[in-house]
């Protein structure tokens, strides 16, 4: 069932230093780099600098993730999008403070790579009949490909955004 742990797997360090994480528990973060933009984002807009540095820099995180679990069509756009974000936690710790429309196509680009990468996860799923799973992240493919069209559009930020 998903949300709970298969019992198979067991979390931890593995030798080579990568971190064992049961999928259905990381099924549950898969909105967290969008909300860690939207974050850094309205950050920006207050001049709170160093959270959105922070926020830039957990939202690449997540995409680094994302990357040692991708398939070869996603692998490249999410590191490239990941690098995207760290340039921007960069450019802002050393005071070059970046515009709202600079963020936008970073956001955007970021928000395609994971739509793209949780599609084909979804379509991955299916033939092994994890339907519950597919789902999953068939949803959080359209959540993604829903706001990089809100961050391509250029809607004004204080417009209402996709929930």
């Amino acid at each position: 069932m998903l949300g709970i742990p298969s019992e198979e797997v067991v979390p931890g360090v593995t030798l080579d230093g990568s971190i064992v994480i049961d999928e259905s528990i990381w099924l549950r973060l898969v909105g967290e780099p969008g909300r860690h933009m939207q974050n850094a984002h309205d950050c920006l807009k207050k001049k709170q600098y160093r959270e959105a540095q922070e926020s830039l820099r957990s939202a690449a995180s997540f995409l680094y993730i994302a990357h040692g679990n991708a398939s070869k069509p996603a692998e490249a756009a999410l590191m490239r999008s990941a690098r995207e974000l760290d340039r921007l936690a960069d450019n802002v710790s050393r005071g070059a403070i970046p515009s709202i429309g600079e963020l936008r196509p970073v956001f955007a680009r970021a928000h395609h790579a994971l739509a793209r990468h949780h599609a084909i996860k979804s379509a991955a799923a299916l033939p092994d009949t994890h339907y519950e799973t597919a789902g999953s992240y068939l949803g959080s493919s359209l959540n993604h490909f829903q706001r990089a069209d809100w961050w391509d559009l250029a809607l004004q930020p204080d417009s209402v955004q996709p929930k």
